[in-house]
């Protein structure tokens, strides 16, 4: 929004501001597409690229010993065998763009362009007798739309058999004469859609107004200050975000390890149905989830007499169902791949259930678990979706936040808030892949 604003303080740099008093070319069905497609890019990319590398060479080089040139390769082979990695990529970029909150509402409500989850977030701030039963019906097609989307792209990913009898060498294709443009438009991609917005974010968090020139006069860090240290509001959010994100990762990195040892090696129906409930809140739209926990918690508790609705304990419980999927999987991983002898030889000397978790099995999967940990907690410690419904005066995390403070004109200090939240990302990232070496590979989305 700030980087192609009639006030960008980068575009005016460039001398590509564009005039004043004109539509902001973002409020638009087209710029909530737009930006919806940028920002959900790296999940296709990364989807696909997993589907690409197990593709084997040997396929290809038979293909051309054929006589098959580049596109008939590309169309007769390569994409029909990536076809399920290219669905199971769209699945995603629908699910997430569908219960993306931040870019519909700060897009959509300006442009006066509603969407379901921009809907529902106007119904929860609305009053009257209907709003609660308005709010669910709206989360219901919201959730019906996911689905079908999600069982449509699996349908259409499982169509005809696309297997290969084994892997060998990986597919490398070389660019040849190709490869300068494909660079170029890469790196171009990369600065449109991170270096552009974040060098607007960051400039426009350094001046004391909207839309001023960043210059050595107006250079301030008045709203890091504020931010950090003299905005009370915004340092105790940051602090309750803190607080919940630990709780949240230390109490699912020890529910995980127990969960995928009977996922994997017990297989119980009853673990079975909460694996698949698990997948089922981390595939839903987070809106929904808070939506469903506003009306499961807003009666006071059977046999407390008191209710949770308003505190942060909801927030807890939201990201506890909300993140479980997130960090199972690693865990699941970690137990494939260990052999289950060295349990079962335990088992065997007299050792309980406890005692081989904690001699045996813990040390083992501890690695997966930690990645799983470092996963959740990189996502819920700025997540908007889940918690933009569940936040009161009392209880406030720093995702919506941000939206409360662009919303409230505080567009400078939103941008200091912003750029501290990514900064913190990076930090967790770098911490994460410093220790690397002792995560099982492919746990890190970043990493090859």
């Amino acid at each position: 929004m700030q980087a192609f604003s009639p006030s960008s303080p980068v575009l005016g740099l460039l001398g590509l501001s564009l005039h004043d008093g004109g539509r902001h070319p973002l409020y638009s069905p087209g710029g909530i597409i737009l930006l919806l497609g940028f920002y959900h890019a790296p999940l296709v990319f990364l989807t696909v690229r997993a589907a690409l590398r197990r593709l084997p060479a040997e396929l290809v080089e038979a293909a051309r010993a054929a006589g098959a040139t580049s596109w008939p390769l590309i169309f007769t082979i390569i994409l029909p065998l990536a076809r399920a990695g290219l669905f199971a990529g769209a699945a995603l970029a629908f699910v997430s763009s569908i219960s993306n909150f931040g870019i519909q509402a700060m897009l959509g409500i300006p442009a006066r362009y509603p969407t379901l989850i921009t809907l529902i977030y106007q119904q929860m701030n609305s009053y009257g007798p209907s709003a609660l039963a308005d709010m669910a019906v709206l989360a219901l097609l919201l959730s019906t739309l996911t689905i079908v989307g999600v069982a449509v792209s699996g349908w259409l990913g499982q169509r005809g058999d696309v297997r290969v009898d084994g892997i060998g060498r990986s597919l490398e294709i070389r660019l040849g004469r190709w490869r300068p443009a494909v660079e170029t438009a890469s790196w171009l991609f990369i600065v449109m859609t991170m270096a552009l917005p974040l060098s607007a974010l960051v400039a426009t968090s350094l001046v004391n107004g909207f839309g001023q020139e960043l210059s050595w006069k107006t250079l301030t860090l008045v709203n890091y200050a504020n931010a950090l240290v003299h905005q009370a509001s915004i340092r105790n959010a940051f602090l309750t975000s803190l607080l919940l994100t630990s709780v949240t990762v230390v109490i699912l990195m020890v529910v995980s390890l127990f969960m995928a040892y009977f996922i994997v090696w017990k297989r119980g129906p009853l673990v079975r149905v909460l694996h698949l409930f698990s997948e089922l809140a981390y595939a839903l739209p987070g809106i929904i989830l808070a939506v469903a926990m506003i009306l499961f918690f807003l009666k006071p508790l059977p046999f407390l007499g008191f209710s949770i609705y308003g505190t942060v304990w909801i927030i807890l419980a939201a990201y506890l169902s909300s993140f479980l999927a997130l960090a199972l999987r690693p865990v699941l991983g970690g137990f494939a791949q260990i052999d289950r002898a060295m349990e079962e030889a335990a088992q065997v000397a007299g050792a309980g259930f406890l005692a081989r978790m904690r001699d045996v099995i813990i040390p083992l999967v501890a690695p997966a678990a930690v990645a799983g940990g470092v996963m959740v907690f990189m996502s819920a410690l700025n997540e908007i979706q889940v918690s933009i419904l569940l936040v009161s005066s009392n209880a406030r995390t720093i995702g919506p936040m941000v939206v409360f403070l662009e919303e409230g004109g505080s567009s400078t200090l939103a941008a200091a808030v912003g750029c501290l939240m990514i900064a913190a990302v990076l930090i967790l990232m770098l911490v994460a892949t410093r220790f690397s070496r002792y995560l099982p590979k492919g746990v890190l989305p970043w990493q090859n």
